[in-house]
């Protein structure tokens, strides 16, 4: 699962959800951002909404952001050692290493991709527009509830994870 894809759909789940919670009702992330009321958002009407998550990375409050806030912004891998010897705790150490330097890697090509204009700052447009295609996973130019959902299961865990602190 791409962290930016369930980060962006948490984010928006948490914009939309609020007036829900207060329901009760299960959140439909749909209905915070169709204005048209026809069940999807187009793309015009996810540019017309707020984007919590950009401003959360967006840590000088500027408008914009750096790629120094993207990744700082981004969650990664736990830091901190497991139960186990010194010898399994320095190779599992490595393994940390090498997979924060490939989410660094992979996140710095994803905001090389939103910055369109390659002014090495990516607007709120920007940022919205790249979302939306990533979250149109069937290139329909819609976003129905599940392509704004935050996808479940195991396959989205990643590797080690399991449910239970197991």
């Amino acid at each position: 699962m791409n962290k930016f894809m369930m980060i962006t759909s948490l984010g928006l789940l948490v914009t939309a959800g609020s007036s829900y919670a207060a329901r009760g009702d299960r959140p439909n992330p749909v209905a915070e951002l169709d204005s048209n009321d026809d069940g999807a958002v187009n793309f015009e009407e996810f540019m017309e909404g707020r984007s919590g998550l950009m401003a959360r990375l967006d840590s000088d409050d500027n408008g914009v952001l750096s790629l120094d806030e993207f990744l700082n912004g981004r969650p990664g891998p736990r830091a901190g050692l497991r139960s186990g010897d010194q010898a399994d705790n320095q190779d599992g150490d490595a393994r940390r290493e090498e997979r924060r330097e490939r989410m660094a890697r992979r996140a710095e090509e994803r905001f090389m991709q939103m910055d369109l204009d390659g002014d090495e700052l990516v607007t709120e447009a920007e940022f919205k527009e790249a979302t939306f295609q990533q979250m149109d996973r069937d290139n329909n130019g819609l976003l129905e509830a599940d392509e704004l959902r935050p996808p479940r299961g195991p396959a989205n865990r990643g590797p080690g994870r399991r449910r239970g602190g197991a």
